[in-house]
């Protein structure tokens, strides 16, 4: 009943705004335990003279994607989730769905969950998320074929037929979607602020204008920035988008600990031209991602993740 009441309020609150009606193509009846006619839910708009329709995959049918390793740490696979808004459903490493979400960008909501809430319950994902198509004045999903539908109705309608469909087969919500707090509905408001804001949109550092060097070393320029910043962090990738395991780690270590902290990718040549090389000799430490915090080598990721777990990450971020 409690999705029922929920399809019919955004029936009605779309309704309350325009003359539109929402017609379902396919009749459907609704009883107590909310049975689902077809695994792909067809709706059919009139407006204006036109009757876009939406359609998208099944969540039974959408491809299951694991982030997490044998041994519990993220996979290549979570760097390279869609950056777009999209409906994702995330399952524990017993294969039991556990939330069912809408993300302003999905890779970055769902990298927040697993620091968050750990490899445990989040080991792997299904993803539907909404592209650019040029035919159109916004996104729109991968499988879709539509006119003047706003991505909000159409991340709501994906959503609805996920949640309807994980009731049907499992005679429940997910526990993440059940009514009251819960830490999966706090990751996620977290991440959503985060999206929000300048931390996770922060531009990495570039120590050249891409023209080559001109002026200055490269190894004076890293002690330029490792004296400037209070804390940055020399990785492969960006924050958004981290380009191996150790990099992820890390950054996922220092957003738990609550420590703001900028980023040079040590892959754009273009504008870092050897640094690779410069900052192993310039540390003496072998390894990448490297932290420095003050003007100070910190350590590698092994070393911040033990410093996590003892707490004194979080100490050291509160002094900046």
């Amino acid at each position: 009943m409690l999705l029922n009441n929920i399809a019919s309020s955004v029936v009605t609150n779309h309704h309350n705004k325009s003359s539109t009606k929402i017609k379902p193509v396919f009749a459907k009846k609704w009883n107590k335990s909310i049975k689902v006619v077809s695994s792909r839910l067809i709706f059919q708009r009139q407006l204006n003279n036109l009757s876009p329709v939406i359609c998208f995959a099944s969540l039974t049918d959408t491809e299951l994607i694991k982030v997490t390793a044998a041994n519990g740490k993220p996979n290549c696979a979570v760097w390279h989730l869609p950056a777009e808004s999209g409906v994702y459903a995330i399952f524990d490493k017993e294969g039991k769905l556990q939330y069912v979400g809408v993300a302003r960008k999905v890779s970055d909501t769902i990298a927040a969950h697993l620091s968050d809430l750990g490899s445990d319950l989040v080991s792997a994902v299904k993803v539907k998320a909404l592209d650019s198509d040029p035919s159109l004045s916004g996104s729109v999903p991968t499988d879709a074929i539509t006119a003047n539908v706003s991505n909000r109705e159409r991340l709501l309608s994906i959503w609805k037929e996920w949640m309807e469909e994980a009731v049907t087969n499992n005679g429940e919500a997910p526990p993440g979607n059940l009514p009251g707090d819960s830490p999966w509905k706090e990751s996620a408001m977290a991440a959503a602020r985060a999206a929000s804001g300048a931390q996770i949109g922060k531009p990495p550092i570039r120590l050249t204008a891409g023209k080559g060097l001109t002026g200055m070393t490269i190894t004076e320029l890293i002690d330029a920035v490792v004296k400037d910043k209070k804390a940055v962090v020399f990785m492969k990738g960006t924050r958004q988008v981290p380009q191996c395991g150790f990099s992820y780690r890390m950054t996922a270590a220092l957003r738990k600990a609550k420590m703001e902290f900028d980023v040079v990718d040590i892959l754009d040549e273009k504008h870092n031209p050897g640094i690779r090389d410069a900052i192993k000799n310039y540390s003496q430490w072998p390894t990448l991602p490297q932290l420095y915090v003050n003007g100070e080598f910190i350590g590698g990721t092994d070393i911040i993740e033990k410093m996590l777990s003892s707490g004194e990450l979080m100490e050291l971020a509160s002094k900046l």
